[in-house]
């Protein structure tokens, strides 16, 4: 070797032995977070040589640990527990390849305390719909009066990150959209201020389908109607009015009250929407009391006292309020047209349609053309008859020949041909054409219930009967199919007709939705108790031919019910009404009452 050659290799040796003699310098004080939902303790230092560096932690009661290496610069973390309170001071210093160790860095004063809890479990229901906003809840403690954040982790990967702080005793709510159908977990953690963790402070598991309940009225409220709800709007959010036993109430359509007004008396109809959506009509019962409130504030405008009015009011295009009843204390039946004139109203005309002591059916109903239809039963003594008549109050035409001796008429139903349908509680169907000629008529076999028969896609004709299942006929009055699992003596409604073709019913003797296809099966059944996960609390015992408060579809595509003393919000996917001649009498949003209006 030559002297060149060996004065360059012990210059290398020394500067080698120079390097290993400098020790890493002073760590960073190290400092508390929270790292894989674990409590973390950080740190980190540069050795001089460039080589890795492990620390050695004094965490201030006596013990210690010595990490692993890290690259000289990079951020050194160790999880850390401590099995008893108290403050401690803990410190780092930090030791590289070659042995050489750097002093003791500052001290970090940490507190630890009891870790934050749940003061209860985690809100929510346990079934959700899928591609709907869930937004569980929860309520959290800290034992020594810490706030505390709060991590929602929805499954494996999608978390919400950490809330904002929030003192002992706060709810913190959060939110996520399932877009899979399944079993879902919900993970809850909780630090305090101190850092103190909680990895496992709850868990929720939620099953996610199609359908489910998204909201429901406490019960408390009272909010529940045998009359199907109407949809309005105001300062461009949606609500649900609804005739709720002895007031009429307002929510909007996430469950929360806008206002209730007395009545005083008894409601089993739902309310009528005005055309310009600013005023409510709505009947009593006991009294036979037709009054107007203002939608924004439940303030009742003016009333007027009637006998008996067993139907939702209906409005006709030009605004006019149409009703039947026996008109004061006599015993004959009229079809009055009242219009609204701000401060009170004004009874433009009545008519009879008998000269006999009879009872009006369940409603009236106005053609796209403004013909009023209405009908009147007289009893056994004589035949029940259906009339039609113009805005003036003329009448157009009358048949007493084709209905026979019944109690009751339903609520009459015209179709996209502007022919009208009406049944009665015998069994009997029966379509009449726009000049009063017999289209066709039908003989069922089963009571059909009040609430009345429903024109679906392709003018089929749809019923429920008492012994809960769904009869279907054709638009030439054909028996098509009968579907469904008869219930025994159930009481029903009306059908609600999709766009898909595919309709909608309810029973709330059971609190079931059921969905058939075109061809009568059943598609899906849905109990709505079960995805409640309870039975809703003071249910009256229901009265045999109660009826059932029809479905109503909002334009967001959810199903609102109004139960026995609650109103529920039902997720069903996407779905739309139908567009087709129903809804033409109380069961449309706007509740107009006649044929071809649009939707809100």
């Amino acid at each position: 070797m030559s002297k060149y050659a060996l004065l360059i290799l012990t210059g290398a040796l020394v500067a080698l032995v120079g390097c290993a003699k400098k020790a890493p310098l002073t760590p960073a004080a190290p400092w508390a977070d929270i790292l894989d939902d674990s409590l973390c303790f950080f740190t980190a230092a540069t050795d001089p040589n460039g080589l890795k560096v492990q620390y050695i932690f004094d965490w201030g009661n006596g013990d210690s640990t010595t990490t692993g290496y890290f690259a000289s610069g990079d951020t050194a973390c160790y999880p850390r527990s401590f099995p008893d309170t108290g403050t401690f001071h803990i410190r780092v210093k930090a030791r590289n390849e070659a042995g050489r160790v750097s002093k003791w860095s500052d001290e970090c004063l940490f507190h630890a305390s009891t870790p934050p809890q749940l003061a209860d479990t985690v809100t929510g229901f346990a079934r959700w719909a899928v591609d709907r906003w869930y937004r569980p809840s929860v309520t959290v403690m800290d034992p020594d009066g810490d706030s505390v954040s709060v991590k929602f982790i929805w499954g494996d990967s999608m978390t919400s990150g950490w809330s904002p702080f929030v003192a002992s005793g706060s709810t913190v709510t959060d939110s996520v959209k399932w877009q899979t159908t399944g079993r879902h977990v919900i993970h809850v953690l909780l630090k305090d201020k101190g850092s103190m963790v909680n990895p496992i402070a709850g868990a929720k598991f939620v099953n996610v389908s199609p359908v489910a309940v998204l909201w429901y009225t406490p019960d408390s409220e009272e909010l529940g109607s045998t009359g199907s709800p109407a949809m309005g709007e105001l300062d461009g959010e949606r609500v649900l009015y609804l005739g709720a036993y002895d007031r009429t109430a307002c929510i909007w359509t996430n469950g929360m009250s806008r206002w209730t007004s007395e009545s005083n008396q008894a409601i089993f109809f739902g309310p009528s929407l005005g055309i310009d959506g600013s005023r409510l009509y709505q009947v009593t019962d006991d009294s036979g009391q037709i009054y107007c409130l203002d939608t924004r504030t439940g303030s009742r405008v003016w009333s007027i006292k009637l006998r008996v009015c067993n139907c939702t009011p209906t409005i006709g295009p030009d605004g006019a309020l149409y009703v039947a009843t026996p008109y004061f204390t006599q015993d004959t039946t009229f079809v009055l047209k009242l219009q609204d004139c701000g401060d009170s109203a004004h009874i433009q005309w009545r008519v009879p349609l008998s000269l006999v002591p009879s009872e009006p059916g369940y409603g009236v109903a106005v053609g796209a053309n403004g013909t009023i239809y209405a009908g009147c039963t007289k009893g056994y003594t004589s035949r029940a008859g259906i009339t039609a008549l113009d805005t003036n109050g003329t009448v157009l035409w009358q048949d007493t020949t084709h209905i026979g001796r019944t109690d009751w008429l339903y609520a009459p139903v015209i179709d996209s041909r502007g022919r009208v349908i009406i049944a009665d509680n015998d069994g009997h169907l029966l379509c009449f054409n726009q000049d009063g000629t017999l289209a066709w008529s039908a003989s069922v076999s089963v009571l059909m219930y009040q609430g009345g028969v429903t024109v679906g896609y392709d003018d089929r004709v749809y019923f429920q009967s008492d012994d809960g299942r769904l009869y279907c006929y054709d638009s030439d009055g054909h028996w098509v199919w009968a579907a469904g699992i008869p219930y025994g003596n159930a009481s029903m409604s009306s059908p609600c007709a999709l766009s898909d073709s595919t309709v909608l019913t309810y029973c709330s003797e059971v609190d079931e939705l059921t969905c058939f296809s075109w061809n009568g099966d059943v598609l899906w059944t849905f109990s709505i108790e079960d995805s409640v996960g309870e039975t809703p609390r003071g249910r009256a015992p229901r009265d045999e031919g109660d009826d059932d408060t029809t479905p109503l579809v909002g334009p967001d595509g959810n199903v609102y019910l109004a139960g026995f003393f609650s109103v529920y919000c039902v997720a069903i996917g996407k779905a739309h009404l139908a567009n087709t001649a129903w809804p033409t009498y109380n069961h449309d949003n706007a509740r107009s009452g006649w044929a071809g209006r649009q939707q809100r």
